[in-house]
């Protein structure tokens, strides 16, 4: 991967490998062939502009890499104490 995607953290902080998390990413455009490890997500809420409300997760593109790579996705307005308000949602099964 070499350009910014939304991704889906697999796996979080685990003790023995502090700073990292396995990520898989996702992309708007659908795979040609469709394979088992591919999968259709249909996101509602959708994530903001520019992405699409139906990504794919890209199955054969896990990764591990540093929580500080990753950017949190930040929605518009603030919490009652006037923090940030970022999208942290998990999938369901």
């Amino acid at each position: 991967m070499v350009k910014r995607r939304p991704v889906v953290v697999l796996c979080p902080s685990i003790s023995w490998r502090p700073g990292l998390c396995t990520v898989v990413g996702l992309s708007t455009t659908a795979p040609d062939p469709v394979r088992s490890y591919h999968c259709k997500l249909i996101l509602n809420p959708p994530l903001p502009h520019p992405w699409a409300a139906e990504m794919w997760v890209k199955g054969d593109m896990v990764a591990t890499v540093g929580f500080h790579r990753l950017d949190l996705i930040r929605l518009p307005g603030q919490d009652e104490s006037k923090r940030r308000i970022y999208r942290m949602n998990p999938l369901a099964a």
